[in-house]
């Protein structure tokens, strides 16, 4: 199976997956945070995206817009040299 390529820096991807594994754990492990059950499970699922797609270096949506987060070999980078 071919991963698409990716367009997260690691910094990206270390803050999504902290602030996936806060959301699960406010929408699936503390029950007292979240009172409605549906809303505890959107937003634990919105957690578990952020991993998963914390752990693909992939983000559709950013791919969708055109942006990328992360420098791939090859591409120009702003050096000034005297």
């Amino acid at each position: 199976m071919l991963l698409p390529k990716s367009n997260l820096h690691l910094l990206d991807r270390i803050i999504r997956i902290l602030f996936g594994v806060f959301l699960v754990y406010i929408g699936y492990i503390d029950e007292t945070m979240v009172k409605n059950d549906t809303i505890s499970v959107l937003i634990a699922l919105f957690g578990a995206i952020n991993i998963v797609v914390a752990l693909m270096s992939h983000c559709p949506l950013y791919n969708a817009i055109g942006l990328s987060t992360c420098k791939h070999k090859g591409e120009n980078s702003e050096t000034t040299s005297t």
